[in-house]
């Protein structure tokens, strides 16, 4: 808040009235002058409440974003976890080359490990439930899922759209693949 305060002047001896007119004016430029600096010195006071706004906002903004990042990061980390899982589930003493496998998928497929564990297991799990050994589930799964790579490159598809098809395929179901130049007959799939 303001405070408002008073300068008295007393003046002794002889002064003419030229004199004391200055000292008048001088005085009411003083007045002027520091009401001008009370001025300035309130508008940057504002400007610094401002600027202290808008510094609070970045920062909660980043923690959010931090936040954030940190949460996906756990999920993440949590669904790499699952499908490692699911791997060794499905894949048991031969869960080892599906893992290399899927490590290096990033630079060799355009896969993330988890996507490539994911996939490779999906496919193991279908093979061993047609009563194929883990260790050739697991050949085959690896297969599949370059082939997948190859046929998305070719494609100029994504990856999951061929994996999708080729499991497809393998079930049965031929129009996904047909849409991507692959043709089976029943009497393919049956073979």
């Amino acid at each position: 808040m303001a405070r408002k305060s008073a300068i008295s002047v007393k003046i002794d001896g002889d002064y003419n009235n030229a004199d004391i007119k200055r000292a008048i004016r001088d005085l009411e430029r003083l007045k002027t002058e520091s009401k001008e600096t009370q001025n300035k010195f309130g508008a940057m006071s504002r400007g610094m409440k401002f600027a202290g706004a808008a510094i609070a906002a970045a920062a909660a903004g980043a923690a959010f974003g931090v936040t954030r990042f940190a949460a996906q990061s756990v999920g993440a980390a949590s669904d790499l976890d699952e499908s490692l899982s699911k791997t060794r589930t499905v894949f048991g003493d031969a869960s080892d080359a599906v893992e290399k496998f899927a490590q290096d998928a990033a630079t060799n497929l355009g896969l993330s490990e988890q996507a490539a564990l994911e996939a490779t297991s999906t496919f193991g799990n279908l093979f061993t439930a047609m009563g194929i050994n883990a260790g050739k589930a697991s050949a085959l799964s690896q297969e599949i899922v370059q082939l997948a790579a190859d046929l998305a490159s070719f494609n100029n598809i994504e990856v999951e759209e061929a994996i999708i098809a080729l499991r497809s395929g393998l079930v049965g179901e031929t129009e996904p693949l047909r849409r991507l130049g692959v043709n089976l007959s029943a009497a393919r799939i049956n073979a």
